[in-house]
Order: C-alpha cells, then sequence, then structure tokens
C-alpha cells in the first residue's frame, strides 16, 4: 500500500472525527497524525492530490450549498 494512498485514508478519518466532534484520546493517534500532518505540509503534489480526493467527495452532500462550501473549503491552490 502507498504512503500517499494511507496518508489519504487516514486524513479521511481525521476529517470524519472532526465533522462528528469526537476528540482523538489515542496517544499513539495524535502523534501519527501529527506525523502524516508534517509530511503531507512537506509534499505539495501529495497535498494537491489529497484535496483533489476532498473536492470529488464534496459532490456526496445532499445540500448543493454545502456540496458547493466544501468544494470551496478544499479547493487546492
Amino acid at each position: 500500500m502507498s504512503t500517499s494512498f494511507l496518508a489519504i485514508i487516514i486524513s479521511a478519518l481525521l476529517v470524519n472525527y472532526v465533522y462528528s466532534q469526537q476528540q482523538i484520546t489515542c496517544y499513539m493517534c495524535q502523534v501519527g497524525l501529527q506525523q502524516i500532518s508534517t509530511s503531507l505540509q512537506g509534499n505539495p503534489d501529495a497535498m494537491n492530490t489529497l484535496a483533489l480526493e476532498f473536492v470529488e467527495s464534496c459532490d456526496t452532500v445532499p445540500s448543493e450549498s454545502q456540496a458547493l462550501a466544501c468544494k470551496h473549503l478544499f479547493e487546492p491552490e
């Protein structure tokens, strides 16, 4: 499994936790997510790929206005 694919999966899980307003209390989970975040910030291509994946996922949001807001939020630079 590639690192970028794993990062996308973990990032999607993180977004799910953020939207559900659950705290991530597992210390190893927090450290792992921090390492992935640092790694992604140092890799613009991976960040753009992840952003595009999120933008495509916004199409599944039922409300048109919320889907547009979602796309605007994750639109790559």
